[in-house]
């Protein structure tokens, strides 16, 4: 028994040692306003403890016995004692299931959770996310930072909460779940992720409840990790990067990594977005490599089958719906609780469908609330709010402050002189319609009011940013991702409408019109250059056109499927865990295109088309594998990085190296030099030493020395 870490354990959960008789018993002790607990701990069921019990007990403590073999005993007893632990895994089954219920009445039927095509470290698949994050995450001994990102409306929240619940179920865990866009009372991350922490565990010293974050055995879910960055888009620069949206974000994850300790695990869902892109995150992610492993998940499009199957898919095929442009989660909800029957018309089209799904709420909310509006009354209302939510900068805000924006914006008197009967204030009224069905309490346990989904809200702001004209000066880069990917399902001529309002705010940011030119354009509107693209997506409806192209752009973990590939659209391009599927290739003619390909499948075709010009040849013999150590131990350092990414392998090579890189690695590979773990390559320094130093050459002698890792 480790007496000092027994009495940490204590001193952690607020107890002071009353008497010391190690190795027979201690005693602590704990006051509660009026109320004073000595706990006396015994390390031998054989111990009399008897004596010291009247002790304290005729001094007025509430005493309380406890044997303990080991101190880890004694810390997982306190843990499950002070946090509730069986309480806390029913409170996360009630938020859950009431997470589940406020679903189902958003969609008028029973909400099933569906996966998402994920992409994780490299490895792609259909089904199983949750289990496989569960399995993965849990199952090892660093702590992990788990980033799962998606586009706005692609089922981030949905993911997050199954998160919850699995967690929750599994023994001794009890998992924190924190909704950034549920909580704006600080605009500090800091104070935001303390005052969730205070909400949840009051009880509780905020440092005692860090500590058992970082055992591993509060995982930390942070949902909508991207809600407290809302620097507008016009005000990014002609020079804007990558670079200058991960610096928003930078102070948001120092925060999180004082918490990436032991066993800490935490999740974060973002939006799909530049935060995670560019050579400062790959920067800030090298740094702290030897500290947490991090994950990258991507949620991708949903697959339709799985959420409409066969004879529906069959039905809309007949009517020629492009199924590629409903697919959304709430589109494919809708279509998934609509009869065949109702789908089987000449007027379907996937304008006349969210057309429908608005009817649909509309109507209900007429008679549900007896509004002496039409269908056409209540969308301009609720469009002009979301507007108004758009020039406040706020996704959510108290009900009675919604109610006051209402009765701004709307005429509500007219309205008020329709009703039969008694008729209601216009106060009433207003408060009436803040409980619309558009709008929902965005948390249980807080009277604080934003729309119902991602996707109603990025239509609802489409159509106003299109009837707005230039009556809205700034709009922060959460609002341009929920009305793209919502208005991503449209026909082609309302797309085109909500490019043309959006290119006024966009400015200078290659990546908001790389993201307009893939979701409403369809194929590329001009040259992109020295860009670094993360998780991204391409395929239909989207089409390659020789007019423009990628220039030394970097593609990491990007997914190319069903698509028409031309490679004259990349020039000088480097491709890292790249997916081609079922891409036909239309191959280059009397073109020079050099491009890097690095751990990609798929791609041998791509790669037929790639010819690299003569200005790039190089004399003299390269030793590929001395390069690629030397990332892990570079020239000057007396010290090797444990593990590296891909990306920092292959930096300062040019395409033309690209198969020599990739040789010296799998040599490297076979040779147990270095290893693969998911997305990081490992150096083996303990076993395989001597023939880095071989490979390395003499001018490493003195730093392996100064390393100290050999005598």
């Amino acid at each position: 028994m480790n007496k000092d870490l027994l009495i940490s354990y204590h001193k952690l959960y607020g107890f002071t040692v009353l008497k010391d008789l190690f190795p027979n018993l201690i005693v602590f002790g704990q006051s509660f306003g009026y109320f004073t607990l000595a706990t006396i701990v015994s390390f031998n069921p054989q111990t009399d403890v008897e004596e010291v019990v009247r002790e304290y007990e005729e001094i007025g403590y509430n005493c309380n016995k406890k044997t303990y073999q080991t101190e880890e005993e004694a810390h997982m007893d306190l843990y499950e004692h002070f946090f509730k632990v069986e309480l806390s895994k029913q409170r996360a089954q009630n938020e859950y299931s009431s997470y589940c219920t406020r679903q189902s009445e958003k969609l008028g039927s029973k909400y099933k959770y569906v996966d998402s095509p994920f992409l994780i470290d490299d490895f792609q698949d259909k089904h199983g996310l949750v289990d496989l994050l569960c399995s993965t995450v849990l199952n090892t001994d660093e702590p992990v930072l788990c980033i799962i990102e998606a586009a706005a409306g692609y089922g981030k929240t949905c993911a997050a909460y199954e998160l919850y619940r699995k967690l929750s179920s599994i023994e001794k865990i009890a998992p924190l779940f924190i909704e950034l866009s549920k909580n704006r009372s600080a605009k500090l991350f800091r104070y935001v992720l303390l005052d969730e922490i205070d909400r949840k565990y009051s009880h509780i010293k905020a440092d005692t409840v860090q500590n058992e974050i970082e055992a591993g055995l509060v995982p930390l879910i942070i949902d909508g990790f991207d809600e407290l960055l809302s620097k507008a888009v016009n005000q990014i620069d002609s020079v804007s990067s990558f670079d200058d949206d991960f610096e928003q974000a930078e102070t948001m994850l120092d925060t999180i990594v004082a918490l990436l300790k032991g066993k800490a695990r935490i999740f974060l869902t973002s939006r799909k977005s530049s935060i995670f892109c560019g050579s400062k995150y790959e920067d800030w992610l090298q740094q702290h490599l030897n500290q947490f492993q991090v994950k990258r998940v991507s949620l991708n499009e949903p697959n339709i089958r799985d959420w409409l199957g066969d004879d529906k898919i069959t039905v809309l095929n007949r009517h020629s719906v492009p199924l590629s442009e409903i697919c959304n989660p709430v589109i494919l909800s809708y279509l998934r609780n609509t009869d065949v029957k109702t789908l089987d018309s000449d007027e379907v089209t996937s304008d006349s469908i969210i057309r429908k799904y608005f009817d649909m709420l509309l109507k209900r909310e007429t008679e549900r609330q007896d509004l002496p509006m039409d269908v056409s009354e209540q969308y301009e209302l609720f469009k002009k709010l979301a507007g108004e939510m758009v020039g406040f900068d706020i996704t959510s805000e108290q009900k009675d402050f919604i109610a006051d924006l209402i009765k701004e914006i709307y005429d509500l008197e007219v309205i008020r002189q329709r009703a039969v009967g008694n008729k209601p204030s216009i106060d009433e009224l207003a408060f009436k319609l803040a409980g619309h069905v558009l709008l929902d309490r965005v948390f249980p346990t807080r009277d604080s009011i934003g729309f119902i989904n991602d996707f109603v809200f990025g239509i609802l702001i489409g159509d106003y940013l299109i009837s707005a004209g230039n009556s809205l000066v700034t709009i922060s880069p959460r609002f341009v991702d929920f009305a793209v990917t919502a208005y991503s399902v449209q026909s082609s001529d309302k797309r085109k409408e909500l490019y043309s309002a959006l290119c006024r705010f966009i400015g200078g940011s290659i990546y908001y019109s790389l993201i307009m030119d893939i979701k409403l354009l369809h194929t590329l509107s001009k040259n992109y250059e020295q860009m670094q693209l993360s998780t991204q997506e391409f395929g239909p409806p989207f089409l390659f056109d020789s007019q423009f192209k990628f220039i030394e752009c970097v593609f990491n973990q990007c997914n190319f499927s069903h698509i028409v590939i031309v490679p004259e659209c990349f020039e000088k391009c480097t491709f890292i865990n790249c997916e081609f599927l079922e891409c036909n290739f239309i191959m280059a003619k009397n073109a020079s295109i050099d491009n890097a390909f690095y751990g990609c499948k798929g791609h041998e075709r791509f790669l037929e088309a790639c010819v690299y010009s003569e200005s790039d040849s190089e004399d003299g013999e390269v030793n590929f594998e001395k390069k690629v150590l030397e990332q892990f131990w570079p020239i000057g350092k007396n010290y090797t990085q444990d593990r590296c990414t891909y990306r920092t392998l292959l930096a300062g090579f040019s395409p033309k190296d690209s198969n020599s890189i990739n040789e010296a690695i799998n040599s490297l590979k076979r040779k147990s030099i270095i290893t693969r773990r998911g997305q990081y390559y490992y150096l083996e320094t303990k076993t395989k030493l001597t023939e880095i130093r071989e490979i390395l050459g003499e001018h490493k002698d003195n730093e392996v020395k100064n390393a100290g890792l050999y005598a």
